[in-house]
């Protein structure tokens, strides 16, 4: 979704976000979207909401019947930001070990849920840098993780119907043997 306004709206006033400057970006596609950027960490009281998740308000364009397989090739990691990364975020502080996953291996069974980083789009929504870096819509990414424990769920409810049905056979057989 490409800026098509950047309202600067001041700085934090109070420590330790004094003097960061922030940002509100105004965005039109099918419908308009605030963002805040900030070079900061963002701590909020109460809910943060995004979306909606109301079906009266979605076309069901199908289920996610590959969920687990998809999510068993996601590559998930520890990492620490790279020079680059660190450059392009501005973070002077030492880079700390973190748990993330790739874009690049989400996208491959889940394109919906990869978009441009936020460091990395112009006001008209092109690469700043030419590398298209990507981040992860993680709040979407619940819906695959959820579609996934239903399969695991079912496949485990399919596996103890299978066990019973052997015991009840072995218990059949073996009470067979003991009357002969």
């Amino acid at each position: 979704m490409p800026p098509i306004k950047q309202i600067p709206i001041g700085a934090f006033t109070t420590p330790p976000l004094a003097t960061i400057p922030a940002y509100i970006f105004i965005t039109m596609a099918t419908a308009c979207a605030i963002y805040l950027l900030m070079k900061a960490t963002l701590y909020a009281d109460g809910e943060v909401r995004t979306g909606y998740s109301d079906e009266r308000l979605k076309n069901n364009e199908g289920e996610l019947t590959n969920a687990l397989a998809a999510l068993c090739q996601w590559k998930i990691f520890k990492y620490t930001p790279n020079a680059t990364a660190q450059q392009w975020l501005n973070n002077k502080k030492p880079p700390q070990v973190d748990i993330g996953i790739s874009a690049q291996s989400v996208e491959q069974h889940f394109p919906e849920l990869v978009v441009p980083a936020p460091f990395d789009i112009g006001e008209t929504g092109e690469s700043i840098t030419g590398e298209h870096y990507k981040t992860l819509r993680y709040e979407r990414t619940v819906a695959v993780v959820a579609a996934a424990l239903q399969q695991l769920a079912k496949q485990c409810e399919q596996q103890e119907q299978r066990i019973a049905k052997l015991e009840h056979a072995l218990a059949t057989k073996t009470r067979r043997r003991k009357t002969q």
